[in-house]
């Protein structure tokens, strides 16, 4: 992020001296001097803002809306030992004050005192307990920790907080990743030759294009398990990129044999028969794909391309359609489609496909071509 740790959530969070000032009878000049700070921390000027929080302290030292406000001022300074400082003097004063125990796990948590972070942020959540931020900074606490699963648990009620945030979802993601690791890891130290320890492993080889190894670990779980599901497909895959075709062919029908409903073989077969003119066994293949699985670009685009050899451009118009909306930035898809439209005799919009179709081909090759040297 940008911004400070706090200055993201603190604009909320500023408290207003003239409410404050009949409940704690706060002097003119801490008042004045307390909402010059404000302002100025509105408008970024944050060692201003600081200066006029000290001004007011200065006049009313057991202000605990002074110390917490100078808090959130030095955060954005990125002074976080000052600033806990200010946080811990506001909750002093007032044990019930609002959300300074959440930037007191903060700036601990900046501070690398993830233990009294933790300790902090628990005692935050459970005071507010649908303020988002505890339970990301929770999260985020727990993770630096190792404490892996309880970081997935509070970034999850994070997340239903707030759905869509970034940050939530960034670290819930690196949870996930991390719990993955360790799971993995319990894995290969139990049983390091087991057929799922040896798919990961083949399926790491097929990621890095090590196809030797990837092949001969997937043929040695078919030697101990010939009902293995998805290692046909997934060896068809390598011999398709390989250009192997019979071979990938052959594993392909394998896997359907064994799984009728494997939607990536049925799409990689379905898109080799269209490549090889045997279209009608293709397009039921496909069909069949789009069927189990609606928004399978690759089966769209392929059924689209079928269609329009079966000379049923209506249909293939429908599949192309549904293409471009599950991936708009792929060009074979104005390309088919402006076939599709050519064909219904809609010259109009057949054009602009077409030049839309160019326009994404030449963006591509911008992006792939070699930079010049200077």
């Amino acid at each position: 992020m940008n911004l400070p740790a706090a200055r993201c959530i603190a604009l909320t969070m500023l408290l207003s001296a003239s409410l404050l000032r009949a409940q704690i009878g706060l002097p003119d000049d801490a008042v004045a001097a307390f909402e010059n700070g404000q302002r100025a921390y509105k408008l970024g000027e944050f060692a201003g803002a600081a200066a006029h929080y000290r001004a007011a302290l200065k006049s009313a030292p057991q202000f605990a809306g002074g110390h917490f406000n100078l808090g959130l001022a030095l955060d954005a300074l990125r002074q976080p030992a000052e600033a806990l400082a200010e946080f811990r003097a506001a909750q002093k004063l007032d044990p019930s004050f609002p959300a300074a125990g959440l930037f007191i796990g903060i700036e601990s948590f900046l501070l690398r005192d993830y233990a009294g972070a933790e300790t902090a942020l628990l005692r935050a959540t459970k005071t507010a307990p649908r303020i988002k931020d505890g339970w990301l900074w929770l999260g985020k606490t727990q993770l630096a920790l190792g404490k892996i699963e309880d970081s997935a648990r509070s970034l999850e009620t994070a997340r239903r907080i707030a759905p869509n945030d970034e940050s939530v979802l960034y670290n819930l993601g690196q949870a996930y990743s991390r719990l993955s690791q360790a799971a993995f890891k319990d894995l290969f130290q139990a049983a390091p030759e087991s057929n799922v320890a040896q798919l990961l492993l083949a399926q790491a080889n097929t990621e890095r294009e090590q196809f030797p190894a990837a092949i001969r670990r997937f043929q040695q779980i078919l030697a101990s398990d010939p009902s293995f599901p998805g290692i046909h497909e997934a060896l068809g895959a390598i011999y398709l990129k390989q250009s192997n075709l019979p071979g990938a062919r052959d594993e392909f029908e394998a896997e359907l044999k064994m799984d009728p409903d494997n939607e990536a073989a049925l799409t990689q077969l379905g898109a080799m028969l269209v490549e090889k003119g045997e279209l009608t066994a293709a397009e039921s293949l496909l069909a069949k794909a789009v069927k189990l699985n609606p928004h399978l670009f690759p089966a769209r685009l392929a059924r689209g391309r079928a269609l329009m050899e079966l000379q049923r451009p209506a249909e293939a118009l429908a599949d192309l359609e549904i293409a471009e909306k599950l991936e708009p930035e792929t060009a074979r898809v104005y390309f088919q489609k402006s076939r599709a439209l050519a064909a219904l005799g809609r010259a109009v919009e057949a054009t602009a496909a077409r030049t839309k179709f160019k326009e994404l081909v030449a963006r591509e090759e911008t992006v792939l071509a070699p930079s010049k040297e200077p």
